[in-house]
């Protein structure tokens, strides 16, 4: 969902005032992340399309980490 905000709507906006209670998953906590993009002329779909492509498919997220620690690190090295 892409939100635009302006001076009319920023203080009154619904999805700004969504309680933590309403993602709390039990032994977890508050289960939702939220990635915030400002910019002009940002392309929303070829932006969701490439955070989308990062994501764990189905089939991988159920192998778990003790696999995923093999998968290769596209991150060069930060130390």
């Amino acid at each position: 969902m892409v939100v635009r905000h302006t001076r009319d709507n920023v203080s009154h906006n619904a999805q700004a005032r969504i309680p933590p209670r309403q993602h709390w998953l039990e032994g977890i906590g508050d289960a939702r992340q939220e990635l915030v993009l400002i910019g002009r002329g940002l392309d929303e779909a070829v932006l969701r399309k490439r955070f989308d492509d990062c994501l764990l498919t189905d089939e991988e997220m159920a192998l778990g980490a003790k696999i995923w620690q093999w998968y290769s690190d596209p991150f060069p090295s930060w130390y």
